[in-house]
């Protein structure tokens, strides 16, 4: 027998129950998106619902009598000129209007692709599609107590997490999700929300790794998937964990009304993401729909015009694989980089900072030079390059040359060794090792050979990041150099046949997962050879500064005697005054003996 208590707990809990169920019967995202008790983005933007609306085949028709921002005329013309609907759904990637908005469709689209700038609520908009999917996907050819998955993919699982913690956010911060989600599992492997459909069968909001052949996506029946990060997916030309090969994984396992969505702000022009929005941006169809958009008109509460030129003006420094320009562009504008290999030398720079005499300097005294080379096998140049800091702080090239094949590499190696040991006795004339930079090819062997002429390799094994800084850094510098101002540690070239045509052809490549350098081949067969030796020279390790001059010793004292004599004398001064001496200050002034 109940009591009365119980039996009103009841009672509400049915109201609930039934109230719930008549939620479900009629949810949209962008109920999801905005409702309290669900994801709560009250503040929504005009474009952020109509996305939610093209995604569940509803009309945005009174939408459309909303501006995107307020006072556009604030944003620079680049950015007004797409604040625009048409531009979203309707045109080209080169802007040709393609289609009308009311060619959206009325149905849901079994796929659909947002590539839009950063910050724009992207991965909360596919954490709603995910519940909605959990709630309306027909799980009716699933056997009783067989779970559906809905798989988030991305470039890498912390990626892909964003769109996980979305949804546990929203969970403990909404009591509709509370009531329809069972569990959920986070580790450092495997993060899973298991969600409680309308009929009783679980769907797993899961996020998989697209493996070869996307292997984590068979086996069982989908609800839908997001791939998330997508314009830094790899094509099956590219990599055995590939977007082509996790797609036709899951697209034969889809249940009716399951949707896949692509998400990601462009990088750039190649890869599945720009092959997608070259076909079917503008084109809009109960197959497929591409929106693109503007950061402004996605988050203007982010997207300020203030922080939009800000960007414009000086981009992001905390992105090494993009220059300012390039962040502008991909991250405010949402345009895909259609220029993926650009050259990071300018030629009028490097005449400028290229000495034409002489192009050999002699070695001077007390200055300490750094030597690396470039090994190379029968078809490249093995190169070398000299590199050193002067009196006046500037960092010169003493001295560059390459040994075009073909040739013997023990005869190399015995002509670097006479060309790099008067200078290595200028900064020490005591020295009995000469210690020169290389990477990592044939180090063994060159190794072998050096040693027969007191030369010491010395192995850089760089990592491409690493790499590349050197390269970038070389750039600026000589960028800074040719300047009208240039600094006061400016960076000056020898003017050596090779050097200036080398360095103009080395390119930064843009890839699927940032930047690398590129060193094309010539028609001569020429592979930039002179160019890594330059770099290393200049960045493998720090150029230091020239020693300072020798001091006069007393008739009868050596150097050492009188250093001896210094320090005592300090040790006496600090017990005088009842400190304790330590010789930091000493050891500091001659650690490079």
């Amino acid at each position: 027998m109940l009591t009365a208590g119980e039996a009103l707990e009841l009672e509400l809990r049915g109201k609930r129950d039934e109230a719930l169920q008549r939620e479900l019967s009629q949810l949209t995202t962008e109920h999801v998106l905005m409702s309290p008790g669900w994801f709560g983005l009250e503040t929504a933007t005009p474009l952020q619902r109509a996305i939610c609306r093209v995604s569940d085949g509803l009309p945005i028709g009174d939408l459309l009598e909303l501006p995107l921002v307020d006072e556009p005329e604030r944003y620079p013309e680049e950015v007004q000129g797409r604040l625009r609907w048409e531009y979203v759904f309707c045109e080209d990637l080169d802007q040709n209007k393609t289609a009308e908005l009311t060619d959206l469709p009325a149905t849901m689209p079994r796929e659909m692709a947002v590539i839009a700038a950063i910050r724009a609520a992207k991965s909360l908009w596919a954490a709603c599609k995910a519940i909605v999917a959990s709630q309306t996907v027909d799980v009716s050819p699933c056997r009783p107590g067989e779970p559906a998955r809905y798989s988030v993919l991305s470039v890498r699982k912390d990626n892909a997490r964003a769109i996980y913690d979305h949804i546990i956010t929203a969970m403990r911060n909404g009591p509709r999700l509370q009531e329809i989600i069972e569990s959920y599992t986070e580790s450092r492997t495997e993060f899973e929300v298991v969600v409680r459909h309308p009929s009783g069968a679980r769907i797993e909001i899961r996020i998989v790794h697209g493996g070869a052949s996307g292997q984590a996506l068979i086996s069982r029946y989908s609800a839908g998937g997001c791939f998330d990060e997508f314009p830094r997916m790899l094509g099956a030309e590219d990599s055995k964990v590939n977007f082509e090969e996790s797609y036709k994984a899951i697209r034969g396992r889809l249940l009716d009304g399951a949707q896949l969505l692509f998400i990601g702000s462009p990088w750039v022009a190649m890869g599945p993401a720009y092959r997608m929005a070259e076909a079917h941006a503008g084109r809009p169809s109960p197959a497929r729909v591409v929106a693109r958009a503007v950061g402004p008109a996605m988050n203007p509460i982010w997207w300020t015009p203030e922080r939009v030129r800000e960007v414009r003006e000086s981009g992001d420094a905390t992105q090494t694989d993009k220059t300012g320009e390039e962040v502008y562009q991909t991250d405010v504008l949402g345009l895909f980089l259609r220029e993926t290999k650009l050259s990071m030398f300018a030629m009028a720079d490097l005449r400028k900072v290229a000495r034409k005499s002489p192009l050999q300097l002699a070695p001077v005294p007390r200055c300490r030079y750094r030597f690396f080379i470039d090994p190379s096998g029968a078809r490249n140049a093995f190169a070398l390059a000299i590199a050193f800091r002067d009196f006046d702080g500037r960092r010169r090239m003493a001295f560059a040359k390459e040994w075009v094949p073909p040739f013997d590499e023990e005869e190399v190696m015995a002509e670097i060794a006479r060309l790099c040991w008067p200078y290595r006795l200028a900064g020490d004339p005591t020295a009995r090792k000469l210690y020169i930079g290389t990477d990592q090819w044939s180090f063994g062997a060159l190794s072998a050979l050096a040693r027969r002429h007191d030369v010491v390799l010395v192995q850089h094994t760089a990592n491409t990041r690493e790499k590349n800084d050197w390269y970038r850094s070389l750039a600026l510098d000589v960028s800074q150099a040719a300047s009208e101002d240039p600094p006061a540690d400016a960076v000056e070239l020898c003017d050596v046949p090779h050097v200036r045509d080398d360095l103009v052809r080395v390119q930064r490549k843009l890839t699927q997962h940032g930047s690398s350098i590129y060193l094309p081949i010539t028609s001569d067969g020429r592979h930039c050879d002179l160019a890594p030796a330059i770099v290393g020279a200049f960045y493998a390790e720090p150029l230091l500064p020239p020693l300072p001059p020798e001091e006069e010793a007393e008739p009868g004292w050596t150097r050492e005697e009188l250093e001896d004599a210094e320090k005592l004398d300090r040790e006496l001064e600090e017990e005088d005054r009842g400190g304790v001496f330590t010789d930091r200050a000493w050891t500091s002034e001659r650690e490079w003996r």
